[in-house]
């Protein structure tokens, strides 16, 4: 669309998986983490659909770690609006799923090496 500006929009996702363990707890009926993931990609990708020239960065934010999960340099945004938006989802999910895989063996290392020290 013509004459429109650009938007920078940027997500911090919190991964920390005490938070989330915590919360469905309390109350059964609260978010789930998946829930989370699919509410955030519904949403950025709507903003996206509002303009092409958007900007958008996706932020995972755990305790050991904080690392960006979109954009990433494999991520590829040329093509049809819905391959930009799988894209997307693609990128926030495998980036999420990658960084709780290699921090939960970090921990458990972690866990291991205090073990055998005490």
């Amino acid at each position: 669309m013509a004459g429109e500006e650009s938007s920078q929009l940027i997500v911090i996702l919190d991964a920390s998986p005490e938070h989330w363990v915590k919360l469905n707890e309390t109350d059964e009926q609260s978010l789930t983490f998946t829930r989370c993931v699919e509410n955030v990609c519904v949403f950025v990708n709507a903003f996206i659909m509002v303009n092409d020239q958007n900007r958008l960065a996706v932020i995972a934010s755990h305790p050991l770690q904080n690392q960006f999960v979109y954009p990433t340099p494999s991520t590829s945004i040329d093509g049809a609006r819905c391959e930009l938006f799988a894209a997307v989802d693609k990128a926030i999910i495998d980036g999420l799923k990658e960084l709780i895989k290699r921090l939960t063996v970090q921990d458990n290392l972690l866990t291991e090496k205090i073990g055998r020290a005490v």
